[in-house]
């Protein structure tokens, strides 16, 4: 309304590239952690949000939405990012809603920055999670990661949490 817009992160335009989904397709859980992931980069490790690192710490998983016994495919909020399993102790604690229940009917949009644009809408479903949505970090790109994960276990050691990040 006021004609003032942020350009989407360069870092959020390639996750949406990467995992082949649009806006629409994330969950507010799932916005919150990219968002504190690339607070957590550039302003307590003062790096650029590190793609592999990412990739080692979060995971996607392809949400459907239920209706009695039948399971639908969703049109919106159909991408669930959540901390990997055996990754959730080298991530600073971040608590998350419960329950988004009714989040649909507050979804909003904002003006696509013409300079950098997000992926157009198209509407489309997500029948099946690509093999992507999975993959960590292999072999010798895990050890590269070594010094970034001793920095944030070291934030951790000092009490840095989400709500810290994300303040």
């Amino acid at each position: 309304e006021q004609g003032f817009t942020m350009p989407a992160h360069q870092f959020l335009r390639g996750l949406l590239d990467y995992y082949q989904v649009e806006l629409q397709h994330l969950t507010p859980n799932g916005i919150q952690h990219i968002a504190a992931f690339v607070a957590l980069c550039e302003g307590f490790l003062g790096i650029n949000p590190h793609f592999d690192l990412w990739r080692h710490i979060f995971a996607v998983n392809l949400l459907k939405r239920r209706v009695g016994k039948q399971e639908l495919h969703a049109p919106v909020g159909c991408a669930g990012i959540h901390l990997r399993n055996n990754r959730a102790g080298a991530y600073p604690l971040m608590r998350l809603s419960t329950s988004n229940k009714g989040w649909h009917s507050q979804w909003f949009y904002v003006k696509n920055d013409a300079a950098a644009p997000l992926p157009a809408f198209t509407g489309r479903y997500i029948l099946e999670a690509p093999g992507s949505w999975g993959w960590g970090v292999l072999g010798k790109g895990k050890k590269q990661l070594n010094g970034l994960l001793a920095a944030i276990r070291i934030l951790k050691e000092r009490g840095v949490k989400g709500s810290g990040i994300i303040g």
